[in-house]
């Protein structure tokens, strides 16, 4: 008993002997974040912000006074300045490609800034990126755009998804043989609403358009953080069928076609810079809360800065409910 009680004061006396010791960071200077997922579907789109250090309690600092260079192996170019940079605003619950999450605005307050350019990139161009601020070091990229691969075909049905009945729909296309190609599948519902024009007595049609959420058979069905993007490595030169279940309202048309409404199957062909970025962010957030896993570096192509530029290209298959 004696030496029972003897181990217990020594246990303890070892758990109350803490010592607090305040470990003091190196400090960086903040660099540039230039940030882009862009398709040649659209004009230059780029969002520039300041670095924080991971234990910062600051919110993202917006850079409003840079100077963004785009120079194509073409001959093209294109020039954004800050004073161009336009602040964009939403209302409403949306897929925001910036932060690649939900956002959900009721009062459209200001969302981010983005430098807008007045050209369009082109597939098989490749392009030198430079970003510049005053007070901040010069970052810059370089990346090429890839063909668009088409879709051959989108077939919808029911499957079970754990225990559930849900939507089932197969996309087929051909991978281009002998290249490394990398991909990745988004799916669109879109429908409209009747809107009473009181002043001209007729009804307009309002476009609401939502991200469908169709997750890989082979992952789980509520794995919202589940990556699902993919390479060829698998199947170079062939001809395959990618199988994906979601919620079966995507596929329904609310006014039982008297409206017309959507479902659009997007087959993104994408840079490995895109792969591995999306792939990188999907694994910090699995590794979010975790005691037991390994720390996860976020994938950047900027050189002397952070982000990353994303090209890709998209094919879409467009399905009337």
């Amino acid at each position: 008993m004696k030496k029972l009680l003897t181990y217990t004061i020594a246990i303890a006396a070892l758990i109350s002997c803490r010592t607090a010791i305040d470990i003091e960071l190196p400090q960086t200077d903040s660099k540039l974040v230039l940030n882009s997922y862009q398709s040649t579907d659209s004009v230059w789109v780029f969002y520039l912000s300041a670095s924080l250090m991971a234990n910062s309690q600051d919110s993202l600092e917006f850079v409003k006074n840079g100077t963004i260079t785009i120079k194509g192996d073409d001959g093209s170019s294109d020039e954004i300045n800050g004073s161009q940079s336009t602040v964009k605003y939403q209302i409403g619950t949306y897929w925001d490609e910036f932060s690649q999450q939900l956002v959900t605005d009721t009062f459209g307050r200001r969302i981010y800034e983005q430098y807008i350019g007045t050209t369009t990139p082109k597939s098989g161009v490749t392009y030198s990126i430079e970003a510049k601020a005053p007070g901040y070091v010069t970052v810059s990229t370089e990346v090429t755009f890839p063909t668009p691969v088409p879709v051959n075909g989108v077939d919808t049905g029911t499957t079970l998804s754990e225990g559930w009945k849900a939507a089932k729909v197969d996309v087929r296309f051909t991978d281009p043989a002998g290249d490394s190609n990398y991909y990745d599948m988004k799916f669109h519902y879109v429908t409209y609403t009747p809107v009473y024009d009181s002043i001209n007595q007729t009804f307009d049609l309002a476009e609401n358009r939502a991200r469908a959420y169709y997750y890989p058979i082979e992952t789980s069905f509520f794995d919202f953080s589940a990556f699902q993007g993919f390479d060829d490595g698998t199947f170079d030169g062939q001809t395959i069928e990618k199988s994906y279940a979601g919620e079966l309202y995507y596929l329904q048309n609310p006014y039982d076609s008297l409206i017309p409404a959507y479902f659009i199957t997007e087959l993104r062909t994408t840079t490995v810079d895109y792969y591995l970025y999306k792939r990188s962010v999907a694994l910090f957030d699995q590794s979010k809360g975790s005691p037991f896993a390994q720390p996860v570096q976020i994938y950047t192509n900027i050189k002397n800065g952070y982000g990353v530029v994303a090209p890709y290209t998209a094919y879409l298959d467009t399905l009337d409910l």
